[in-house]
């Protein structure tokens, strides 16, 4: 065994002549019974055409096989953990004589957790109070405006219906054309300058906007650029806010009124609140501890890592359906290389923190948390017997509940700074850090 770097190794095999030939000799004279060659009847084919016949592709298979069979006994003799299949280089010729080969393994690195003893760790806690339950009800009833239409120009927070063409150097771009797009001023769906152009139009009108593509914009070819856009509005129309009453309750299968609706709203928020809280922390505990924790990554395991966030790339963009068929595109590796890193690193922290623990999953509080997901459901005891029936969603489960398991131990030994934020403010923390990964 040579070491090349601090988690690559070495391994020179050889296997004897006299090993090989035996095998070969065993496998040939099995064969001898059961061959079919034109001229000699099965079973009485002479020895020596078998050997000639046959003898160099069943020394090929019993190479291949011995191979195998030392290359395992020579990482389990050396108690090499591999992150990747090995790497072989034949050092012979496998006609003839002794043969060897060389095989290149990485190995998983050597973990030892440090604590974080006193270390500040910034973490939120939040609720859901009557002004937020408000605000949502209020979303919710601009969700469900009634739109007429209306012959006075457009203003903000009205909804246009148009279609549009645009130009980039008078030449039509990809995603720039549409028919009977509705859109609704003062949104930010479209970019400035296109809202802009839209207030104080009427319905029929036709006319031509020029705008500007912002230098931030998510389309790099049109990133900065000037374009023309060809408009013809069909329809102005005004939202009518719809009354909070007992019947628009009933909408959404509530019985109980306005009241059993808020109260229905208030719990749900309550549930996404405490999913999302306890992700930003999670992060922020796990961000501290790779920050504290120094780890040699293994290229084999970010490759690996790279791979696995390609093909979730690939099924956000197509649709998650998978198939036996499917063709992964090449996307850039430069777009992952430091989610993978970062994957690879907190992977290898937390198995070590796991052992040195000894941490387990609560069977009590995988319990607990099921109840608590199938609240929200409309049949409680279906959902129960759907999670407890398939055991990919209940590991699914144990995986979220040893996450905040090690979470807790971290803490225990750690300084935590609390800040206490309301549903709003929490969602906006959320939506700017995804605003910022986007």
């Amino acid at each position: 065994l040579e070491t090349l770097s601090e988690l690559e190794r070495k391994l020179t095999i050889s296997l004897a002549d006299s090993e090989i030939q035996d095998e070969v000799n065993t496998r040939l004279k099995n064969l001898a019974p059961k061959v079919q060659i034109p001229g000699f009847r099965q079973g009485k084919v002479p020895v020596d055409v078998i050997r000639k016949r046959f003898s160099d592709k069943v020394r090929l298979e019993v190479i291949d096989e011995l191979m195998k069979n030392a290359l395992e006994k020579a990482i389990e003799g050396q108690n090499l953990k591999l992150t990747s299949y090995p790497k072989i280089n034949l050092t012979s010729s496998p006609d003839k004589g002794d043969f060897s080969f060389e095989a290149t393994v990485e190995v998983f690195p050597e973990v030892s957790i440090k604590e974080l003893e006193n270390d500040q760790i910034d973490l939120i806690e939040a609720q859901v109070d009557e002004a937020d339950v408000e605000d949502m009800i209020k979303k919710l009833l601009e969700q469900h405006k009634v739109w007429k239409d209306v012959e006075r120009a457009s203003q903000n927070a009205d909804q246009l219906v148009i279609d549009f063409k645009g130009f980039v150097d008078n030449v039509p771009f990809a995603g720039g054309e549409a028919t009977n797009f509705k859109v609704v001023l003062g949104e930010k769906r479209m970019i400035p300058d296109f809202e802009k152009g839209l207030l104080k139009r009427k319905a029929g009108q036709e006319f031509d906007m020029e705008v500007k593509f912002p230098e931030d914009y998510g389309q790099a070819d049109l990133a900065g650029k000037e374009a023309k856009f060809e408009i013809k509005v069909h329809q102005v129309q005004e939202g009518e806010m719809p009354e909070l009453t007992d019947e628009f309750a009933a909408k959404f299968n509530i019985e109980g009124g306005v009241e059993a609706l808020k109260k229905d709203i208030k719990e749900n928020m309550h549930r996404e609140l405490k999913k999302q809280v306890s992700q930003i922390n999670r992060k922020n505990v796990f961000d501290k501890l790779i920050e504290a924790n120094t780890v040699t990554l293994p290229q084999g395991l970010i490759d690996r890592e790279i791979e696995e966030l390609k093909h979730q790339m690939f099924h956000q963009v197509f649709g998650t359906k998978h198939h036996d068929n499917e063709v992964i595109p090449d996307f850039p590796r430069e777009l992952f290389l430091e989610q993978a890193k970062r994957r690879v690193h907190l992977s290898l922290l937390y198995v070590e923190y796991v052992k040195k623990h000894s941490l387990n999953v609560d069977s009590k509080r995988l319990d607990t948390m099921i109840e608590e997901m199938v609240s929200a459901f409309e049949n409680p005891s279906e959902a129960k017997e759907w999670y407890k029936t398939d055991e990919s969603r209940l590991d699914d489960l144990r995986g979220l509940i040893m996450e905040e398991t090690v979470m807790e131990k971290i803490l225990e030994f750690a300084k935590p700074s609390l800040k206490k934020l309301n549903y709003r403010e929490t969602m906006e923390i959320i939506n700017s850090k995804n605003d910022g990964e986007a």
